[in-house]
Formats: structure tokens, sequence, C-alpha cells
């Protein structure tokens, strides 16, 4: 954690979860068997599944994970029914102290959206989202996650986001992450996607990352926000790192975690930490931590990194 906040207490960092969320995510298992509409068997498999995935994902993380796991059934499978869920935890602690600033009729770019984690957080985390007509873009190189999402996020909010009406309006679309950018946004926003970007060719990371920061905030809208999270790893925050020295350097606003342009004093220094928050995983549903104990991915902490920016 970098000194510049190591003092600020846990509650102004992690919301923790409020009763109507626990109660979604506790009823949430109903919600992925008829999203995942899975076969008889593939359900008795999930925890094998899931311990396998894991392994490919963490594994020689520089290399990144195996393309396109997202559209294979089980894959999808394994991922909706445990990754998912921990990520709407995650996020669900951390969304509702975030200054998004969305306005009515805002877009939001959700680049690697997957399963809609993003926009199912939000729901779930931010009611006071929920009064505003918003508009999503979420791109994804699998149709079927985005499809999956889609349904999950209707089973949560009463509604499908696809249709011209909605309050929230998602568009799915299929393909990489910059097909997402559009002009004007209010928010874009990378969940769990740099790191998967760390091992894609030859060009060093901070070039990477630099490049990557440009795409970025071309398409805010004034005062718009770029918001980045990354499991709490070193090479998460390695990537955050690299697209916060770019955003300072094209003199965007930093918002969180810290809300100064200065050099990382983690990055600058010979400091063996990186930057990380955790929170207990105590509020867990009891179906996701009897699944991840049969899994062998029983969880001691929640780990992540964030940034938050600003457009001028």
């Amino acid at each position: 954690m970098c000194p510049e906040v190591a003092r600020v207490p846990r509650t102004r960092l992690f919301a923790p979860l409020t009763a109507e969320l626990a109660q979604a995510l506790a009823g949430y298992p109903a919600l992925l068997r008829q999203a995942l509409a899975l076969r008889p068997g593939m359900e008795r498999e999930l925890p094998r599944r899931i311990r396998d995935l894991s392994l490919s994902l963490t594994a020689d993380r520089e290399g990144g994970p195996r393309p396109g796991y997202l559209s294979d059934p089980r894959g999808l499978a394994a991922y909706a029914w445990y990754f998912l869920p921990w990520n709407l935890i995650r996020l669900s602690h951390l969304l509702p102290g975030l200054d998004l600033d969305l306005p009515e009729d805002g877009l939001v770019c959700d680049l690697g959206a997957g399963p809609l984690t993003l926009v199912q957080a939000l729901w779930l985390s931010r009611p006071d989202l929920r009064r505003k007509r918003l508009r999503f873009l979420c791109v994804d190189r699998s149709r079927r996650a985005l499809d999956v999402g889609a349904r999950l996020f209707a089973g949560l909010a009463g509604f499908d986001p696809t249709t011209e009406d909605a309050p929230w309006r998602v568009k799915l679309v299929r393909g990489e992450y910059w097909q997402g950018l559009a002009q004007g946004a209010s928010l874009v926003a990378m969940i769990n996607v740099a790191n998967e970007m760390a091992g894609a060719g030859r060009e060093p990371l901070a070039e990477r990352m630099e490049r990557l920061a440009g795409q970025l905030a071309d398409s805010l809208a004034p005062g718009g926000r770029l918001l980045l999270v990354e499991p709490g790893t070193r090479l998460g925050w390695r990537c955050l790192e690299g697209l916060r020295r770019a955003f300072v350097e094209m003199g965007l606003g930093l918002l969180a975690p810290c809300p100064h342009n200065r050099p990382c004093p983690l990055a600058e220094g010979r400091a063996r930490a990186w930057c990380h928050f955790t929170t207990p995983p105590d509020d867990a549903p009891a179906w996701l931590a009897k699944l991840s104990d049969r899994a062998g991915l029983g969880k001691e902490r929640l780990s992540l990194s964030f940034l938050l920016a600003r457009a001028g």
C-alpha cells in the first residue's frame, strides 16, 4: 500500500456490502443456472474446471491467459461461477466510494466487459445511479460472455438492458477493446484487462501502457472519468503505474487512490511493496465460500489495485 494513503481508514476505501446486495449475491446461483443453461454433469465438474482455469490465468502471467477462454462453454461456466461473483464483491466494496459523476444519459464504455461484471456491480452497489438513464457500450472478444452477462443483469435488474427503452441501455459489441471506444464518454472502464494485455507482442510494457492511456483519454468528454481496476498483483500494479505516469504527462487529474500528480513513491524508490488494497472475504455468500473451498481456492483476503482519473 502506498505510504501516501496507508493511514486512510478502511471504511473510506471499501464500503460494507448492503443487506440488499448481500441478498442478491446469496441468490446468484439461480441466475447463473438460468443464464448458462448448463448441461447435466457440467455443474458437478465446476470445482475441477474452476481450479484448472485458475491455474491457466495465474501461471506465467506475462504470457497472458489462453485466448478465447470465455468463448468455451466450460471455461465461461467456471469463470461465471467463481471469478465473476468474487469480482462483483470486490467492485461492490470499491465503487460506492468513487466519484464517478455519471450524468443523465451518460455514456459508459466498458472495454473487455466479459459477462458485464462492471454493469452488474454498478447496479448492485450504486442504487443512486438506478434513477438515471445511462448508456453502456460493452465490448469483448467473447460474444457468448456478453450474452450471458446481459441475461444475468436482466435477472438482477428486472428488465432487458439490450432493448431501446431500457433505463440502462446496453449495446453489446464483439471485438477488440479499442472497438468499444466512443467520443464523449462519461466513463471509460477496464476491469482486469490491462494485465491480460501485458504479454501481447514484443512491445515493452511501459510503451504499451502509454499507448493505451492515450487511446482511453481521447474518448473522454470534458470531466469524464477513467476507471482501471486490476488484480492486486505486482503485474497489475505495474500496468496501472505505467498508465498513471502517462495520465500525469497528459495533464489528466488523478482522483484515487492517491489524489496527487507527483511520482509514485513505490515506483521511484526501492521498496518491494506495490500499491494494492485488501479486505477480508467475510461477507461472501456461503455458496461461494463453499464452492471456492471445493475447488481448493479458499480465500483469506480479497485484493485489488485501481486507478481513477479525470479529464480536464
